[in-house]
């Protein structure tokens, strides 16, 4: 058997996202949101390479959005908000084609990269 969605939404999570979620490549749907999980986003996530659906919103994440996501090239729904992310938006998620819904609502530093213009 083979993990396709991974819902725990508001489930009072603590502590980091695992590295070993990075484990789970066939995931099509993540939803880690409302929870009081902190710390990076791991580097890890960009071995999910079939997910479609990822939700971390509402929890205390901060540093930088990962480079890896560029390897999320099914990736259709992404929701990174009210967060602690202070970094600048990196641009390689303007190479995400297949994104249709893009929330990034923190305080994010710097102008929108000129790459998220090709989403439109």
């Amino acid at each position: 058997m083979v993990l396709k969605t991974l819902r725990l939404p508001g489930n009072n999570l603590t502590g980091t996202i695992p590295t070993e979620i990075g484990n789970a490549t066939q995931v099509h749907e993540l939803d880690l949101s409302s929870n009081n999980l902190a710390g990076m986003i791991p580097k890890a996530f960009g071995r999910l390479t079939s997910l479609v659906k990822l939700m971390l919103n509402g929890n205390h994440l901060s540093g930088r959005i990962p480079s890896e996501f560029r390897s999320l090239t099914d990736l259709e729904y992404l929701d990174l908000s009210t967060n602690k992310f202070h970094e600048s938006i990196p641009g390689i998620l303007g190479h995400l084609f297949r994104l249709h819904y893009l929330n990034l609502s923190n305080k994010l530093a710097q102008a929108v990269p000129l790459e998220l213009g090709a989403l439109v």
